[in-house]
């Protein structure tokens, strides 16, 4: 309680919304079965594996325009009956999702993503990129872009950088390498074009 006003915590995903609220404030969420269907992987087997850790596997209920069929969220967890009601304890979230600024400002890292789909403006200078934030001041760009010079890279180099400041990404430095090579992000991560090692 904050004076008279309870105080909550709510744990969700950007593709569903809402998947649970934890009212005790003991890290055990009531899950919003009206909105998530929540299942885990156990063994290989996806189902309601009650008891058991495994990743957590959900399925949006209420999105009809692009439903969400057991998507896997890289989040573990475990689902309990208690009192009645499906509960999910949270063991490790995705730490992928979001660069994190140094003023400890979380932005979800689709920003990047965008800001390479603005540059390329339908011309698609850069075919393929990777972002690897390494600490709270730097990330590592690498872009493949054959079709560009160097006097011309250094030019995409300044506005992906404005581009950045301007959507609220400050006080980072980035590193820039271009490669030759078409870069095959592949990993375990749900958006494979960026990893965060902090």
């Amino acid at each position: 309680m904050f004076g008279k006003i309870p105080i909550i915590c709510q744990y969700g995903c950007t593709e569903i919304g809402l998947i649970g609220i934890d009212s005790d404030l003991d890290d055990v969420f009531t899950v919003a079965d009206s909105n998530v269907y929540v299942e885990t992987v156990v063994n290989n087997e996806v189902g309601k594996n009650w008891n058991q850790v495994g990743p957590l596997v959900i399925t949006g209920l209420n999105n009809v325009g692009m439903p969400f069929i057991r998507y896997l969220l890289e989040d573990v967890g475990m689902l309990e009956m208690k009192n009645g009601k499906e509960c999910l304890h949270v063991l490790k979230g995705r730490a992928n999702d979001y660069l994190i600024l140094p003023n400890a400002q979380k932005i979800h890292c689709t920003i990047l993503s965008s800001i390479v789909d603005s540059l390329n403006q339908g011309l698609l200078v850069i075919l393929s990129y990777q972002f690897v934030q390494i600490s709270l001041s730097c990330i590592k760009v690498k872009f493949f872009v054959p079709s560009l010079g160097e006097r011309d890279r250094a030019k995409l180099c300044e506005s992906f950088i404005n581009a950045a400041t301007q959507n609220g990404i400050k006080n980072i430095k980035f590193d820039f390498t271009f490669t030759s090579d078409y870069i095959n992000n592949t990993g375990e991560t749900k958006l494979r074009y960026f990893k965060s090692l902090l």
